[in-house]
C-alpha cells in the first residue's frame, strides 16, 4: 500500500512540475518574456525580437508558431498583432515552448517523468539543429554553454549512492545521471562531473 501511494504521488508531484515548467516557459538563464499571456488553449510570449503562440492539441504537447516582432513594438499589443509569420514546429512527440536564448528556440518533448526530450531549433535558419535527453535539468550558463543532466548508460557503483537503500526500500529503481554540456557555437557535447544516483520509476 505503501508502494502504490508513494507511486502516486511521485507521478502527481510530476505532472504538476511539469505542467508548471510549461505555463511558466522560463529556463534557468534563458530570455525573460517581456509580457505573456495564456488561456485553454495556449499561450502567447513576447521576447524581444520573437513572439511565440502556442497552440494545445487534444491530447498533450502543442504547436509552436513562431512570429518576428517588429522594432519598436508595444510587448502586450505583439500577441493580437499580425505579426509576419517565420515557421510553425508542429506537435509531434508531446512538444512543449521551453524557451528561447539569443537565436536558438528549446523545446521539451515527452510523457515520461525520467527522460525527456531536447530539440534546439535555429531560428536563423529555421531548422532543427540539436536533438538529446534529459532527465530533470536545463540550463543556460556563461559561455554560450547549454547544461542538461541525462541518464548515464554507464552504472555507478551502489556503493557510491548513499541513498540506494533507501531508493529500493520505497519500490524505486537506481538510477545514473551524468551532466552534460553543449557548446551553441559548435553544437558538441561533452560528459562533465561525475556520475549521481536519484530515483526512478
Amino acid at each position: 500500500m505503501k508502494r502504490i501511494l508513494l507511486s502516486l504521488f511521485l507521478i502527481g508531484f510530476w505532472t504538476i512540475g511539469n505542467s508548471f515548467a510549461q505555463d511558466d516557459a522560463s529556463m534557468k538563464g534563458a530570455e525573460t518574456p517581456k509580457f505573456q499571456q495564456a488561456n485553454d488553449t495556449g499561450r502567447c510570449l513576447v521576447f524581444n525580437q520573437y513572439v511565440i503562440k502556442t497552440k494545445s492539441g487534444e491530447g498533450v504537447g502543442e504547436d509552436i508558431s513562431v512570429y518576428k516582432r517588429p522594432a519598436s513594438t508595444n510587448a502586450k499589443d505583439n500577441c493580437k498583432a499580425n505579426n509576419p509569420l517565420l515557421f510553425v514546429i508542429t506537435n509531434r512527440d508531446a512538444n512543449y515552448f521551453m524557451g528561447l536564448f539569443q537565436s536558438f528556440l528549446f523545446i521539451d518533448s515527452g510523457t515520461g517523468p525520467d527522460s525527456r526530450g531536447l530539440e534546439i531549433y535555429n531560428l536563423d535558419t529555421r531548422k532543427s539543429v540539436f536533438t538529446d535527453e534529459y532527465h530533470e535539468s536545463v540550463k543556460i550558463v556563461p559561455g554560450n554553454l547549454v547544461m542538461f543532466d541525462k541518464i548515464s548508460a554507464k552504472a555507478g557503483s551502489n556503493k557510491n549512492c548513499r541513498s540506494a537503500a533507501k531508493i529500493k526500500k520505497d519500490g524505486l529503481t537506481v538510477g545514473w545521471i551524468q551532466d552534460t554540456q553543449l557548446d551553441l557555437k559548435t553544437m558538441k557535447r561533452k560528459p562533465v562531473g561525475s556520475l549521481r544516483c536519484v530515483a526512478m520509476q
